[in-house]
């Protein structure tokens, strides 16, 4: 009787422990709403344009480009050898 009440309750707590949660249950609505709200023309999302992108504001792409040209990391630092802590020492 023991052994079937031990069974019983692990195949209960793995039953259990495979219920999607709410996060997981809505989590087709959720990206669909991130998406949605990122996008400029939602008219896109239903017809994709099929030309490229020919156009842009000029300040906005100056700024991103000089901003991928600008030095922001610490080269030093990189060379430096890596230690790796195994253990409690």
């Amino acid at each position: 009787m023991s052994h079937r009440l031990w069974v019983t309750t692990a195949v209960t707590y793995a039953l259990c422990g495979c219920a999607a949660t709410p996060l997981e249950a809505d989590y087709g609505q959720s990206f669909k709403y991130l998406v949605g709200n990122q996008v400029f023309d939602r008219s896109t999302l239903s017809r994709p344009a099929a030309a490229p992108v020919e156009g842009a504001d000029p300040d906005m792409l100056n700024v991103a480009v000089q901003s991928l040209r600008t030095e922001k990391t610490d080269r030093s630092q990189v060379t430096q050898p890596l230690t790796i802590n195994l253990g409690g020492k």
